[in-house]
Formats: C-alpha cells, structure tokens, sequence
C-alpha cells in the first residue's frame, strides 16, 4: 500500500513540474543572477559578496558588490554601477573594502567607504593586472609582460600578416593563443594611500606566475615581516614545459633583490605557499611525482 501511495505522490509531483511550469532553458539560465567572491568581515556579522546579471540583448554581464548582514540576512547593493566591480575584499580599514574596476580599458584598484559611499582610485596601472595581494604597506600584483615578437615585429615589411611562426609547444594552451606576453610578479609600495611604482621581481623570464590558464594570486605569498615574496613557478619552456607539473617555489628577497629556488629537486606539483602567523614557517600543496596533473594534491 505504501509503495502505491509514492508512486502516485511521484506521478502527481512529475506531473507538476513537467507541465505547471515554464521548461528549464538557456534564456532562463541566463536570467538567474551569479554569486561570487564572498568575504566575511573580521566581526562574523557581515559579508561582502558580488552579484553578476546578463543582459541577453547587450551580450554583456554586469557585476555589482553587495553588503550582507548576516544577523538579518538583509543585503544591500553598495555599487550599482554601469562598471563592473572584481574580487571584493575588506580592506582592514574601518567601513572601507577593496575592489577593482576598468578605466578607460584598464583595471584599477579602488577603496570604497561603505558608510559615506565614497570612492577612491589607489592604483594608476599602466596595463592590466591579473590580481593583486596587500599587506601592509606593501602590494604584489601580477601583470603581463610582452616579450616575445610578433610575426609583423619579426618582419616589418608584413605589416598586415596575421600568421604565426610556431615551432615548439607551448603555442596554445587550452582555449586560449600564446599572446606574446608573460604573466610576471611586482611589488609596489603604498605610500599616503596611493600604490607607488611597481617593479618587476621576474624582469626577462618568459615564466608566468601566476600559472596559466587557472592559477590566481592563491599561489603567492607575502611573509608576515614584508620582507619575502614567494611565488609559484614552472622555469621551463616549450615541450618540456608541456610534459611537466615540476612547479617550484621562488622566495624573493626584497631588501636584496635575490631570488632563491626553496623546493629545488622535489619533483612535485609544489604550488599554493601560505606563510604560518609567525612566519618561521611555510606550507604549501604538491603531488608526489612530476608528469601527471591529475594526481592527488597532499
């Protein structure tokens, strides 16, 4: 008797949402607003979060920061503007958070108060930035680096050609071309509020890190002194680049400019460093072997 009641129960509900409501879509996907980049203030009380709406019509989404109480579960956009703001963050600054935003077709970082609503530009980035890390008064963001030529650079007497010279991997790496550029490491001084000029800690290396086509600033690190920066690496080209996950660890000494290799023969997947409260220490994600990406992180 039991079974019969559920399945008539399961008939009734298929029923329902087979034919009482509108059929799950591309258009109606499209409409469901994204939720990202959540950060709990130091309190536990409040919560910013970004808030992504498509517009079908413009192909173009548009992303807003929000203000979430969490003993209310009231939120409330602090944005709502015609840019779209990236990786909300509290600043450690009383009211004030961290986003960043085009100008003029160029990301910066800018602080915004969330109870005067005032907003500030603290970056003047000549090109774009891929993301960034403060601590202090110190900023480590990663930007690209042109260092490659370009077929029309190579011969200039081409200046219309839209061919490539390829000769070895790593040309295209999952969907995207090799754009000639470099993923590279800067650290800048902030200094009255303003980030300062930026210096490139991986000047000349045709290295990216952070590591394309995934990596975030999840794989850099600044010491709890400001005195190191470590990043994640893989400083080897082409087929051998492609074949290998032996990732190292890169300690960059500020004061000295040196840079030190610090997991140099582990064969890993090393990636991910995070420095412990005291700085003394240093963990960091690997696998047990190179060649294989998919292996198990430890």
């Amino acid at each position: 008797m039991a079974a019969r009641y559920f399945c008539l129960f399961s008939a009734i509900i298929f029923t329902y949402f087979s034919f009482g409501q509108d059929r799950m879509t591309p258009e109606l996907l499209w409409k469901l607003k994204r939720i990202g980049s959540v950060q709990v203030d130091a309190s536990g009380e409040k919560a910013l979060y970004t808030q992504t709406e498509y517009e079908l019509k413009e192909n173009k989404g548009y992303k807003d920061v929000f203000l979430i109480d969490l003993k209310t579960g009231e939120s409330v956009n602090l944005t709502n503007s015609a840019e779209s703001e990236y990786g909300a963050e509290w600043s450690g600054k009383e009211n004030t958070i961290r986003y960043m935003k085009s100008v003029d077709g160029v990301m910066q970082i800018f602080e915004f108060n969330i109870e005067s609503k005032e907003e500030k530009k603290i970056s003047s980035f000549s090109g774009n930035i891929n993301g960034y890390i403060i601590s202090g008064d110190l900023i480590v963001y990663a930007q690209n680096v042109k260092l490659d030529k370009t077929v029309n650079e190579i011969y200039p007497d081409l200046p219309l050609a839209e061919a490539r010279i390829m000769d070895d991997l790593m040309y295209r790496h999952w969907d995207s071309w090799h754009d000639y550029t470099y993923s590279h490491v800067f650290i800048a001084k902030i200094e009255n509020g303003l980030i300062g000029e930026g210096k490139d800690i991986m000047e000349g290396e045709k290295f990216d890190s952070p590591l394309k086509p995934f990596g975030g600033m999840e794989q850099i690190a600044i010491s709890p002194d400001g005195k190191q920066v470590v990043y994640t690496c893989k400083k080897v080209s082409g087929i051998n680049y492609a074949i290998s996950t032996n990732s190292d660890l890169y300690a960059y000494n500020i004061e000295s400019g040196e840079t030190k290799n610090l997991t140099e023969g582990r064969m890993g997947y090393d990636m991910n460093p995070k420095f412990s409260p005291n700085g003394k220490y240093l963990s960091w994600t690997s696998m047990k072997r190179d060649g294989y990406e998919a292996d198990k992180n430890d």
